[in-house]
């Protein structure tokens, strides 16, 4: 079931004469329960996207909705159904409260019972490793913590889609790290789906089931990293050292792409592959034909030499 489906986002600013055109006709499917990733420079559009999908902004043109509501006509329905992170995390913090006193007066405002209220607060409060810092003033906690606080205010409420901008901008590798497996936690326990540009792109390897790549407010890739990988043919590389019988490379190029460097007595034989796992026991086998195998490394392509590729 999609939680967004849209099509032919477009977005501008300013007045006629001086009209930035920023979203040119951006199609976005996202799958109940996905964890969806949007790369891209500063100035490609992410955070428009992320605002006119959270209903923050009206779109010039656009069909499909969000979590069931229409993105042009029912945007205060979607605001009111889906939790967003901003990458600015002193927005909605209260500095003259303590972590705790902000957390329960967000709980208050999100409608969860006094009751409820309570536990709520405490089980995110130590899934985000704030229960430490409950009694301290939100003044006196670092960037990073409210950055902690600022994720643990929205998802006090289980809302089916969440919007994280940049979740981990401030963060240490620790806390970073603590954040990504607590997304990954809720998306396995309730089903949430999670939308999220981030600039660190081993991020979105990680956690992400598919990414969109923008560059200047169009998509330039789109899909899991293995659709990705597949989409730059011959781009992966296997290189296989040993001693091997002068016959070896006419026969191997009959069916590979490969190139041979000869180093001391022995052959670097090096294939440029579109799939690692369908091709290296094929080589391997064909290979052992002709030879003796001393060492083989593998160079996958990662979502980096993707993103590099893409964005020239």
């Amino acid at each position: 079931m999609a939680v967004i489906e849209l099509r032919g986002i477009k977005k501008s600013y300013g007045k006629r004469k001086k009209k930035l055109e920023v979203l040119h006709g951006i199609d976005v499917h996202v799958e109940k329960g996905e964890i969806f990733g949007l790369l891209g420079k500063n100035g490609a559009g992410k955070t428009t996207l992320i605002k006119v999908m959270a209903g923050l902004l009206i779109p010039d043109s656009a069909k499909g909705k969000v979590v069931g509501y229409d993105v042009i006509k029912e945007s205060e329905k979607i605001r009111a159904s889906v939790s967003l992170v901003a990458p600015t995390a002193d927005i909605g913090v209260d500095p003259v409260l303590t972590v705790k006193q902000n957390l329960l007066f967000w709980a208050t405002v999100y409608g969860i019972p006094p009751k409820n209220a309570g536990d709520v607060v405490a089980e995110v409060m130590e899934a985000l490793d704030l229960a430490k810092f409950k009694d301290a003033w939100a003044m006196e906690i670092s960037a990073g913590t409210r950055q902690r606080l600022a994720i643990a205010r929205a998802l006090l409420v289980k809302h089916d889609l969440v919007f994280l901008d940049e979740p981990t901008v401030k963060l240490d590798m620790e806390a970073a790290k603590m954040i990504r497996n607590f997304i990954v936690d809720l998306r396995n326990k309730y089903g949430i789906t999670f939308f999220m540009t981030t600039h660190l792109i081993e991020e979105a390897e990680e956690i992400c089931d598919r990414v969109m790549i923008m560059d200047n407010g169009t998509t330039r890739a789109l899909g899991t990293i293995e659709e990705l990988r597949r989409a730059f043919k011959e781009d992966e590389e296997i290189d296989i050292t040993g001693k091997f019988n002068a016959l070896i490379l006419g026969k191997l190029r009959e069916i590979w792409k490969v190139n041979a460097v000869h180093l001391d007595g022995e052959i670097q034989l090096r294939f440029y592959v579109e799939n690692v796992e369908s091709q290296l026991p094929k080589i391997i086998e064909m290979v052992k034909k002709h030879g003796e195998i001393i060492n083989i490394k593998i160079k996958r392509l990662t979502l980096n030499d993707i993103f590099e590729k893409v964005i020239q």
